[in-house]
C-alpha cells in the first residue's frame, strides 16, 4: 500500500491537504531520467485523476510507503486545515 499527499490552497487562500491511498504495481522502470511508480488507487484512472484535480492540486506530492490517510487526517484537525482523501466514499472530511 502506498498514499500520495499533497498541500494546496483554497480560494480564500487557506490551506488544505490532499491525499489518497492506493497499491503501487510491478513493472520495468521507465527510462526518463527522474523517479517513477506505477500506481493503483480505489477509483477508475480517468476519475481519479478527475477527481484529484477538482481539489486543485499542486503540481508536486509526496508518496509514501503504507496508509497514512487517517494519520494525516488527525494532523490536519490538529492544525485547522481541510482534509480532502480523495477515493474515500464520503470524499471529504473537514
Amino acid at each position: 500500500p502506498v498514499t500520495i499527499f499533497g498541500v494546496t490552497q483554497t480560494r480564500e487562500g487557506n490551506l488544505k491537504m490532499l491525499a489518497a491511498e492506493g497499491e503501487s504495481l510491478p513493472g520495468p522502470t521507465m527510462r526518463i531520467g527522474n523517479t517513477n511508480s506505477r500506481l493503483r488507487f480505489k477509483l477508475p484512472p480517468a476519475a481519479f485523476m478527475n477527481a484529484w484535480c477538482e481539489q486543485g492540486p499542486t503540481h508536486h506530492c509526496a508518496l509514501g510507503v503504507g496508509r497514512h490517510a487517517g494519520t494525516l487526517r488527525k494532523v490536519a484537525r490538529l492544525l485547522d486545515l481541510e482534509f480532502v482523501e480523495v477515493g474515500r466514499s464520503q470524499g471529504r472530511n473537514l
